[in-house]
């Protein structure tokens, strides 16, 4: 059964599920992508211009992660939220126009940005709306809705550029950028921000966590490493199919996705007392 708290928290559905959808533009910044560079690598110049472009959003990932929260002080949460998904979906829909790597690589790095300081955004409202036991399970219920909605997007980005060419595969940005920003918009509520004085905080303050950003770094390479380079390895075998591409590549979103409710577990129960 629910927790008394995530009972209460189910009671705000639309905020819920603003939570569980804002982690969806991060999770397909860069793997909607990844099934077209072959298709890409043909017509903007070489495997090399492709990868760049894959790879644009991580770097995207990086500022927004530093700037975000700059940002977030400046703006306030409900403003950044909806600056930074109007961002998005602009950007994401240049593969629909953009007749040059370089164009398609800065577009990329700006999707990366501004979908990074939307999760950080969407942070700040679960911590400030959620406590305990239903902060936890929101986080899990993030997690594996952020991999199913890689899945789902890797899969249909593949399907679409078979069906219809790759430069269609990038409406799945305007799609989910588009349903994120309206529900922003109804349930999001403004959030007061918090006093200078606690607001700030010295870098020391953040050095015992360097070994956990290490280890998510090196995670995170090796996990986007297979992402970003399986179509092209598939090109390279004589398998032109973005579909199949998509549909191998997707399967890493599922698997995470399963270990994202897994983790979740059972709530633990209180020993009976002697």
């Amino acid at each position: 059964r629910a927790s008394q708290p995530f009972r209460r928290a189910l009671h705000d559905p639309g905020l819920i599920a603003f939570v569980l959808l804002a982690v969806g533009p991060l999770s397909i910044a860069f793997s909607v992508i990844a099934p077209l560079l072959g298709p890409i690598a043909a017509q903007l110049g070489g495997e090399a211009a492709a990868q760049q472009i894959v790879v644009a959003p991580l770097a995207g990932f990086a500022v927004g992660g530093v700037l975000g929260g700059w940002i977030i002080a400046a703006l306030g949460v409900r403003s950044t939220i909806l600056a930074a998904t109007v961002i998005y979906i602009l950007t994401g829909a240049s593969g629909l126009y953009a007749q040059s790597a370089g164009v398609l690589q800065l577009n990329a790095f700006l999707l990366g940005v501004a979908s990074v300081v939307i999760v950080a955004a969407a942070g700040v409202v679960l911590a400030d709306r959620y406590r305990g036991n239903a902060r936890a399970r929101l986080i899990g219920y993030q997690t594996a809705s952020g991999s199913l909605l890689n899945a789902v997007a890797v899969f249909l980005s593949g399907v679409i550029a078979e069906a219809v060419g790759w430069r269609m595969s990038f409406l799945l940005f305007v799609g989910l950028g588009l349903v994120v920003l309206v529900v922003a918009a109804l349930y999001v509520p403004k959030i007061a921000k918090a006093p200078k004085s606690e607001s700030r905080a010295g870098f020391a303050a953040y050095t015992p966590l360097i070994p956990i950003f290490v280890a998510v770094a090196a995670y995170l390479l090796v996990t986007t490493n297979t992402v970003t380079h399986t179509s092209l390895l598939l090109a390279d075998v004589g398998l032109k199919s973005t579909t199949i591409a998509a549909t191998i590549i997707s399967l890493q979103g599922l698997s995470a996705m399963a270990a994202g409710f897994s983790a979740l577990g059972a709530p633990r129960r209180k020993p009976p007392s002697a």
